[in-house]
């Protein structure tokens, strides 16, 4: 996992059951095509969180059945790519611009998951809903971009959902929401807990369907009405026990 997210991780009791070389305390992928296709998302300039933020998740899906699209973020994204190259799992590195892996990729989904500005943790719900039902993460001035489906609740959230129209009060609603809804289908092999404002990382934790959680700080609450500290802990210790 990258730095800027931390995670509480286990490992099954199916893991621990497999032969000493299989196990994995994170979900593994499948080894990367030769050829990968990557992408330096410092060439984004308007709204490049945002842009972020949906590549990130779109990575997960597009990598789900084979390790194809890289994204660059940082330097460190640089040194991995070299080391995969080093290593002899990558051959070739292809370059695309950032309306070309929409051209290329988007075909793959079908849907998409808005999130709504005035909840934070509707990041992490939206991550977590293209992680089950596969679809794009999208904020609201996105939208125009894409000609997708893109539901009302109480929709099918197959047919993708604007989270604006749920209402949520506080962020620990969102989560409730989303395990209530979501729980069975998530991974049960790793929880992540990951800052909503944090894009880096998305794309594993929709590639393996990845539950992700966050408790806001009291400081937080200067800034994010919506956080609630204590029902915050409070929930992620129900979640964890579970």
């Amino acid at each position: 996992m990258l730095t800027s997210t931390a995670a509480a991780l286990f490992v099954s009791g199916q893991g621990l059951a497999q032969a000493q070389g299989e196990i994995h305390v994170c979900p593994k992928s499948k080894s990367p095509v030769k050829t990968i296709l990557a992408v330096h998302l410092n060439e984004l300039t308007s709204y490049s969180w945002d842009w972020q933020l949906t590549l990130s998740c779109l990575q997960g899906i597009v990598n789900r059945s084979q390790p194809r699209l890289y994204l660059i973020h940082d330097d460190y994204d640089e040194l991995w790519l070299a080391w995969l190259r080093e290593r002899g799992d990558v051959e070739k590195v292809q370059w695309l611009g950032v309306a070309e892996v929409f051209e290329r990729f988007l075909p793959e989904v079908s849907r998409m998951f808005v999130t709504d500005p005035a909840i934070p943790a509707s990041v992490n719900v939206a991550t977590m809903l293209a992680g089950v039902h596969g679809g794009l993460v999208v904020t609201p001035p996105g939208i125009v971009e894409f000609d997708l489906a893109m539901g009302s609740y109480p929709d099918s959230r197959t047919d993708g959902l604007d989270l604006r129209e749920m209402h949520w009060k506080k962020d620990v609603d969102a989560y409730r929401w989303a395990f209530e809804q979501l729980g069975s289908q998530l991974s049960r092999q790793a929880v992540a807990i990951l800052d909503p404002a944090d894009t880096a990382a998305r794309d594993y934790l929709v590639e393996f369907k990845i539950p992700i959680l966050w408790v806001s700080g009291p400081d937080d609450v200067a800034s994010n009405p919506q956080a609630a500290p204590e029902e915050e802990k409070q929930f992620v210790r129900e979640i964890l026990m579970k």
